[in-house]
């Protein structure tokens, strides 16, 4: 059963990261799937996924987190996810020539 809500839905508009940041480069592979540090680390010998998450978080994109277990780690880690209406956003901006902040 679905919840009924009274207020309406917040509106969404995110901001573009700037180019060739951290930032743009987790949007960018967040666009391809899930991302989690060792991801992160392998793919671009970057140490900071946890800030470029949240650089894209205050400019308003809708990113969620669930904490992973790893197999060669002793605690939980989290995996970051783009939610649809996001990536659809993306493209959206990309294609009608979004600038970037």
């Amino acid at each position: 059963m679905k919840q009924l809500t009274l207020l309406p839905e917040p509106a969404f508009f995110p901001m573009m990261p700037p180019r060739h940041s951290d930032a743009e480069l987790a949007l960018n592979d967040l666009l391809e799937g899930d991302l989690t540090h060792p991801d992160w680390l392998r793919m671009h010998d970057k140490w900071r996924l946890a800030s470029a998450v949240h650089k894209l978080k205050c400019l308003g994109w809708e990113l969620t987190s669930i904490l992973v277990q790893v197999n060669d780690r002793s605690r939980p880690i989290a995996r970051y996810s783009l939610s649809k209406k996001a990536k659809q956003a993306v493209y959206a901006m990309r294609h009608q020539g979004e600038c970037h902040v």
